[in-house]
C-alpha cells in the first residue's frame, strides 16, 4: 500500500520544504536515540549530534534524559544554522512499529525556530543538507508552545500550537496560530480531515494591521499617517492543494467568508476611514469569485476631495462608500497557463447630500504573468447628484452628471470609453462673476494610455448656460447654447493640448454702463481654441453677430483672435467687425473695424482703422489699455476728410447730413475714448473745420473754420465753451464775419446748447444774439437777435425788394420764438438813428395809382423821394403763420407840395419761409411776396 502519509511527500514549495526538513531531522533524531534505547546516553547523544551535523546544522547543546522501551526524552536542544531550539521532545515508540520504521507519536515542547536575521541559513541548510525521501511513518506529531521568531520590518513571534496525525489518506490536522509582531497581531485555527488532495481543510480565525506601526516601518510617520488599525475576520474551507497546481483544488472548494473593519484609519494628519467590509472568497466549478455585499460601507472624515482635484465640500461631512444593488464581484477562471478576470460592482459614495453610483460590469482574459491576451471589455453607468465643486477661487454645484457606456482595454494598455454623458450645474461662481445653471450632453471618449490619452465630445454635444452675471460689467440674458463642432483633450508625456470648436447663440446680453443699461440681443458667434498647458494656442471667434436695438446698431462678420507663443512671449489679438446703422433714419454709413496688436502680461497694445464703406474714409485707431485696472483708452484719428462738391459728400458719412450738401473744405478729426472699471467712458472729440464751405435747405456758409471739442458723444456734451467762424452766412439775410461761442451739455429732453456770444455783419452794421440757451427737445424756445448799425441801402439791395431803395441807418431787436415747427416775432422793433431817403419806382402801376384819386396821387408821388426823418419797421409774426410789417414814415418829399410834411403807415404781411427763400437765391421781392396797403395824412 502506498504510503501517503510519510514526510517525504508533504510538498514541493519551499515553506513545506522546510516544514519537511525539520520535521523529518527531529525524527531521525527520535530515531537515533530509540535505536540505542540499549546503549547508555552518552553515546546516544554523540550519535544524535553526528545525525544532527550531517545535516549542515550545528549542535550547541543537546541532552538525552531518558531512553526506554517505549519513550524517549530529549531536553535542551539549542541549534545553529539555523537557530533552533526546543525545550523538550519526547518521541513515543513500540517494538512493532519501529521494526516497520514507524513512531507512535513525536511531541513538540517549548520549540522555537529564530529566523530574525534572515532565511539565508535555513535556504542554505536546505540545500546542503542530506536530502531524499526518507521512508519514515509518525502517527502523530503534537507541538506546545511553539515559537517563529521573525525580524524587521515585522519583528515579532508566531506561537503555535496544535496537533498532525498523518495517514495513509493524508493528515488530519487541528493547528492554533497566535500572531505578535510589530504591525500584525491575531489568531488563526486550522483543522483538515486529511491533507490529501481533494480533502477540506478548515480555517477561521482574525488578524488585526496596526496602521501606526506599519507608518513607522514605511517611514510615513511624519505625514500623519499612523493611526487606527485594520481588522480581518474570516471563516471557511478549502481543499487541500496538490503539489504540482495548488490553485486548481481552491477552484473546485473554496469557501471563505469574513468581515473586514477599518477602525479610524488616519490618512495624512486630519483625514480618517472608518467602515464594515462584509466579504467572501468562493471556488467552484474551475472558478474563484470574491464578493463584497451589503451593507458593507466605509467612511472618510476630513478628506479634503479639492486639494486632489475633485471636489469640494466641508471637511466635517463624512464620505461614505457603500456596496450597492447586487453588490461587488471580481471572478476568476483559470484557462490554460493564464485566466479569465471577470468584475461586477455596484457602488455608492455619499457625502452629506451629495450622492454618486457606479454600476461596472467588465471580463478580461489574461496570459500566466497576468498581462491582458486580447481586448477587454467593460460596461459601466455613472449617475451623481448634488457635488459640491467648490474650490477656494471658484465654486459651483453638480446636481446630476451620468454617464453610460462601453470600455475596451487593449493589450498594450490603451484604453477606449465612449457612451452618452449628461450634466447639470447650478450656482457657479469665479470671482464676481457668477452662473445660475448650465447643462451639457453630448457623446463622450476617451482613449490612449497615461503617456498618450485623449479626452473627446462628438460634434453636436451641446452646452447651455442660463443667468450669467458679472455685476458692474454684464448679464447674460435668458440661455446661452452651444453646439460643440469638435471637443479635444490629450495629454501624456509630451504635456495637455485642448483643441475647441463650438457655435454660440443666439442669446441676449444687458451691459451695466453709469448712465444704464445697454441691451445686446441676437449674439451669434463661433467659437474655437486650442492651447497646451505651457498657456501657449490659439483661441478665436467668427462670424460674429449682435445688435443694440436702443443704439440701433448692428455688428456682423465679426472675428476676434488671441495666439500666445509662450508664457514669456507677448500675446497677439486682432479683432475685426461689420458695423451698420440699423435705425429707421439711418444715421451714419456702414463701417469696418480692424485692430491688431499685443498683450505683454497686463498691458495692452493695439491699433488699426474704422473704414467708412464705399466713402475711402479710414480713421486710424491706437488702443492702449492695462488689463489690471482694468483700463483702455482708444485714440481715433487724425483723420483729414477732404470735402469736395463733386467728390466726398457729408451725405456718404451718414443720411442724417443729407441736407448739408455742396460741401468743400477739409475736416479733420482727432480724440480720444477711455473706459474703465467702475465709472462711465471718457470721450474727447475734436473736429477742425477749415476754409469749410456748405449749403442746406435754408443757410448757406462760406469760410467756416475753427475748432469743436466734444466730451461726450452719448449724451452729446461739448468740453467747455467752442468757437465757430464763417466768412460769409446766408440765412434768411446775407450775414459776413459770423463769430459764434457756445458749449453743449445734456439736457432733460436732447441738448442745451448755451450760446454764449453770436456776431455778425449784416448790411454795413452788426446783428448779434443775446446770452440764452436753445433746447433741442423742448417744446419751445426764444432768442432776441439784435441788429445795430444796418444800412438801409445795403439792406434794400441785398434782399431785392422790388422797386424801392433808399439811404439810412437802422437798428433794434427781434424777439423771436421757435414752437411747434415755426418762427414767431412778437413785437420787433426796427428803427434809423436819423433821416435818409425813401424811393419807390412805382413801374407800370402809377398811371393806376395816380388815377384813383387825389390822396393816392399825392402818396405815390410823395414816395418816389421821400426824405423822411423818422423811419421805424414793427415785425410781428405768429409761429407757422404770416409775418407782419408795420412801416412808419414821416417826413417829405421836396418835390410835392413844396416839401409838405406827410405820415405814412405801410402794412404789409407776407410768409416768411417764401421772404427768405427769395432772398437766398437772389430773386427779387414784388407783390407776389409782399401785399398790404398804405395809410398816409399830409
Amino acid at each position: 500500500m502506498r504510503e501517503t502519509g510519510r514526510i517525504g511527500r508533504m510538498g514541493t514549495n519551499p515553506v513545506r520544504r522546510l516544514a519537511r526538513r525539520l520535521l523529518m531531522l527531529l525524527c531521525v533524531l527520535g530515531i537515533a536515540i530509540v535505536a540505542l534505547h540499549q546503549s547508555r546516553r552518552m553515546v546516544a547523544e554523540h550519535a544524535a549530534r553526528y545525525l544532527l551535523e550531517s545535516q549542515g546544522m550545528t549542535v550547541d547543546a543537546l541532552r538525552v534524559s531518558e531512553i526506554g522501551g517505549t519513550a524517549a526524552l530529549v531536553e535542551g536542544v539549542r541549534l545553529t544554522g539555523p537557530d533552533l531550539s526546543a525545550e523538550r521532545i519526547e518521541i513515543l515508540y513500540d517494538a512493532a512499529g519501529l521494526s516497520r520504521s514507524r513512531i507512535s507519536e513525536v511531541r513538540l515542547d517549548g520549540l522555537r525556530l529564530d529566523v530574525s536575521a534572515g532565511l539565508a541559513e535555513i535556504e542554505e541548510m536546505l540545500a546542503g543538507g542530506a536530502g531524499g525521501d526518507t521512508s519514515l511513518a509518525v502517527d502523530l506529531i503534537t507541538v506546545t508552545n511553539g515559537t517563529l521568531i521573525l525580524g524587521p520590518p515585522f519583528a515579532g513571534t508566531v506561537t503555535i500550537d496544535g496537533s498532525l496525525r498523518p495517514s495513509g489518506e493524508g493528515a488530519v490536522a487541528e493547528l492554533d496560530a497566535v500572531l505578535d509582531l510589530s504591525a500584525l497581531t491575531g489568531k488563526v485555527r486550522l483543522s483538515s480531515d486529511g491533507l490529501a488532495t481533494g480533502a477540506l481543510i478548515a480555517v477561521t480565525g482574525e488578524a488585526a494591521l496596526d496602521l501606526g506601526e506599519l507608518a513607522r516601518i514605511a517611514d510615513l510617520a511624519e505625514t500623519g499617517s499612523g493611526q487606527g488599525r485594520v481588522v480581518l475576520e474570516f471563516e471557511g474551507s478549502a481543499a487541500a492543494p496538490t503539489g504540482m497546481d495548488p490553485f486548481s483544488a481552491l477552484t473546485e472548494a473554496l469557501t471563505l467568508a469574513g468581515r473586514l473593519r477599518v477602525e479610524d484609519a488616519r490618512i495624512g494628519a486630519e483625514s480618517a476611514i472608518s467602515g464594515e467590509l462584509d466579504w467572501s472568497l468562493e471556488g467552484r466549478d474551475g472558478e474563484v469569485a470574491l464578493q463584497l455585499t451589503p451593507p458593507s460601507r466605509l467612511e472618510a472624515a476630513g478628506i479634503d476631495l479639492a486639494a486632489l482635484g475633485i471636489i469640494g465640500g466641508n471637511l466635517d461631512e463624512r464620505i461614505l462608500t457603500e456596496i450597492a444593488g447586487a453588490g461587488a464581484e471580481v471572478r476568476w477562471r483559470p484557462l490554460g497557463p493564464g485566466g479569465e478576470l471577470g468584475v461586477r460592482a455596484a457602488l455608492r459614495l455619499s457625502r452629506g447630500e451629495a450622492v454618486a453610483d457606479l454600476n461596472l460590469m467588465a471580463r478580461s482574459v489574461h496570459n500566466a504573468d497576468m498581462s491582458l491576451s486580447q481586448d477587454a471589455a467593460a460596461s459601466f453607468e455613472v449617475a451623481a447628484a448634488a457635488i459640491d465643486l467648490s474650490r477656494p477661487d471658484w465654486s459651483a454645484r453638480l446636481d446630476a452628471f451620468g454617464w453610460q457606456g462601453e470600455a475596451i482595454i487593449l493589450p498594450d494598455g490603451r484604453l477606449e470609453i465612449s457612451g452618452p454623458a449628461s450634466a447639470q450645474l447650478s450656482e457657479a461662481r469665479l470671482a464676481s462673476t457668477r452662473m445660475a445653471a448650465a447643462t451639457f450632453e453630448g457623446d463622450l471618449r476617451v482613449a490612449g494610455m497615461a503617456s498618450d490619452w485623449a479626452l473627446e465630445a462628438a460634434a453636436g454635444t451641446s452646452l447651455a448656460i442660463e443667468g450669467l452675471v458679472s455685476p458692474g460689467v454684464a448679464a447674460i440674458e435668458g440661455r446661452v447654447a452651444a453646439e460643440v463642432e469638435e471637443a479635444r483633450v490629450s495629454g501624456g508625456d509630451s504635456g495637455v493640448k485642448l483643441a475647441l470648436a463650438a457655435r454660440l447663440g443666439p442669446f441676449g446680453a444687458v451691459l451695466d454702463a453709469e448712465d444704464g443699461p445697454v441691451a445686446i440681443e441676437d449674439i451669434e458667434a463661433r467659437v474655437v481654441v486650442t492651447g497646451d498647458d505651457a498657456a501657449t494656442g490659439d483661441a478665436s471667434l467668427s462670424e460674429v453677430a449682435a445688435r443694440l436695438p436702443e443704439q440701433a446698431v448692428e455688428l456682423s462678420d465679426g472675428t476676434a483672435t488671441i495666439t500666445r507663443h509662450g508664457s514669456g512671449d507677448a500675446t497677439d489679438i486682432s479683432v475685426a467687425a461689420a458695423i451698420r446703422d440699423i435705425a429707421r433714419a439711418q444715421r451714419f454709413a456702414p463701417a469696418e473695424l480692424e485692430l491688431s496688436g499685443t498683450l505683454q502680461g497686463e498691458a495692452l497694445a493695439a491699433s488699426g482703422a474704422v473704414a467708412l464703406t464705399g466713402t475711402g474714409v479710414s480713421i486710424p485707431i491706437e488702443l492702449v489699455g492695462d488689463l489690471a485696472g482694468p483700463n483702455a483708452e482708444a485714440r481715433l484719428g487724425p483723420a483729414p476728410l477732404a470735402f469736395r462738391r463733386s467728390g466726398l459728400q457729408p451725405a456718404a458719412l451718414s443720411p442724417l447730413l443729407a441736407s448739408v450738401r455742396d460741401v468743400d473744405g477739409r475736416v479733420t478729426l482727432d480724440g480720444t475714448i477711455s473706459v474703465a472699471a467702475g465709472s462711465a467712458p471718457e470721450t474727447r472729440l475734436l473736429l477742425r473745420f477749415d476754409d469749410v464751405a456748405a449749403r442746406s435747405a435754408d443757410t448757406d456758409v462760406e469760410g467756416l473754420s475753427g475748432t469743436l471739442g466734444l466730451s461726450s458723444l452719448s449724451p452729446l456734451a461739448s468740453a467747455g465753451t467752442q468757437r465757430l467762424r464763417a466768412r460769409r452766412v446766408v440765412a434768411g439775410v446775407p450775414l459776413t464775419d459770423a463769430d459764434l461761442r457756445f458749449s453743449i451739455a445734456p439736457a432733460r429732453r436732447g441738448h442745451a446748447i448755451r450760446i454764449r456770444t453770436a456776431a455778425a455783419g449784416l448790411a454795413g452794421g452788426t446783428v448779434g444774439l443775446a446770452e440764452t440757451t436753445w433746447v433741442t427737445g423742448a417744446s419751445g424756445n426764444a432768442v432776441r437777435v439784435s441788429l445795430e448799425g444796418v444800412s438801409l441801402e445795403r439792406l434794400l439791395r441785398d434782399w431785392h425788394i422790388e422797386g424801392v431803395s433808399g439811404t439810412g441807418v437802422l437798428s433794434g431787436s427781434l424777439p423771436l420764438e421757435f414752437a411747434g415747427g415755426g418762427v414767431g416775432v412778437t413785437g420787433g422793433v426796427l428803427a434809423s438813428g436819423g433821416p435818409g431817403v425813401v424811393q419807390v419806382d412805382w413801374g407800370g402801376a402809377r398811371e393806376t395809382l395816380v388815377g384813383a384819386g387825389q390822396q393816392v396821387e399825392l402818396a405815390v408821388r410823395a414816395l418816389e423821394d421821400f426824405h423822411y426823418e423818422i423811419l421805424s419797421v414793427g415785425v410781428d409774426q405768429v409761429p407757422g403763420g404770416e409775418m407782419t410789417l408795420a412801416i412808419r414814415l414821416e417826413g417829405a418829399n421836396p418835390d410835392v407840395l413844396d416839401g409838405h410834411p406827410f405820415n405814412f403807415n405801410i402794412n404789409l404781411s407776407g410768409e416768411l419761409d417764401r421772404i427768405l427763400a427769395a432772398v437766398r437765391e437772389g430773386r427779387r421781392i414784388g407783390a407776389g411776396l409782399l401785399r398790404g396797403g398804405i395809410g398816409s395824412s399830409p
